[in-house]
């Protein structure tokens, strides 16, 4: 494969999270099956935007995470030449499943590390930049009283 690929890892996403301190370790071994060198990063989420900044420019930017995670990478990455490589491991996992992106860690490696290139759109609701939905009212009270 090609230049080391950037992996940014919101480690307290839903499926990333549960994998605790194996994480790393099982990012690293996806990439390692997948033939792809990967410079990895587990970053808390209030700082994905920043850790997707630094890596302006590379032509595929990995981002791990939930749709909340993967939103915010894809608002910093909107108009630049680098690609978003989704890595479904948040709880949901909307946005991976509407792309057909699998769930398997193993399998999204591969994808990421040599999948085809393709555009989606991009909303904006309140100034937020969202993927795939954006939710109002009671719905969000009841998403942060299951989270809390």
């Amino acid at each position: 494969m090609s230049r080391t690929l950037p992996v940014l890892i919101n480690r307290s996403g839903g499926t990333a999270a549960a994998l605790g301190d194996s994480l790393g370790e099982a990012v690293e071994k996806a990439f390692i099956d997948a033939g792809q060198e990967i410079a990895l990063e587990l970053v808390d989420g209030a700082d994905m935007a920043a850790a997707v900044k630094r890596h302006l420019g590379a032509p595929r930017i990995a981002v791990g995470g939930g749709d909340g995670t993967l939103g915010c990478a894809a608002a910093v990455l909107a108009n630049s030449p680098s690609a978003l490589a989704l890595l479904p491991l948040g709880t949901r996992n909307h946005l991976a499943r509407q792309l057909g992106i699998p769930l398997d860690l193993a399998e999204a490696a591969k994808v990421a590390a040599g999948g085809q290139r393709r555009r989606i759109d991009l909303g904006v609701a309140g100034g937020r930049v969202f993927i795939n939905n954006a939710s109002f009212g009671i719905y969000t009270r009841f998403v942060r009283q299951r989270d809390g």
